[in-house]
């Protein structure tokens, strides 16, 4: 919890969602922000050192990650995650099949 005693992956969470509505994909983000998000914060909150991001820039390409469509590396992708991102990736793909 933060001074305004918000959950830290709402206040994420809005930061995202207006970064992705300018780039017009706020239905995307909307429907997996909380579970993805949340991890990497999570992660990035995490008492213990040696479980944190080592580096600002490990957590920067975490969200990278996360805005790519690409499995996040605060946990471990399931089979559904990596194959519902691949998707996202490859609509032509998969709306021919």
């Amino acid at each position: 919890m933060n001074t305004w005693g918000l959950r830290p992956w709402i206040v994420v969470a809005v930061l995202a969602i207006g970064i992705a509505e300018c780039e017009g994909r706020g239905w995307i983000v909307a429907a997996t922000l909380r579970r993805e998000l949340d991890w990497i914060v999570t992660k990035s909150l995490e008492k213990d050192r040696r479980r944190r991001y080592q580096t600002a820039s490990d957590f920067a390409r975490d969200v990278e990650r996360y805005l790519n469509d690409k499995p996040i590396e605060a946990r471990p992708p399931t089979r559904l995650d990596r194959l519902s991102k691949w998707s996202r990736r490859h609509r032509p793909v998969v709306w021919s099949a």
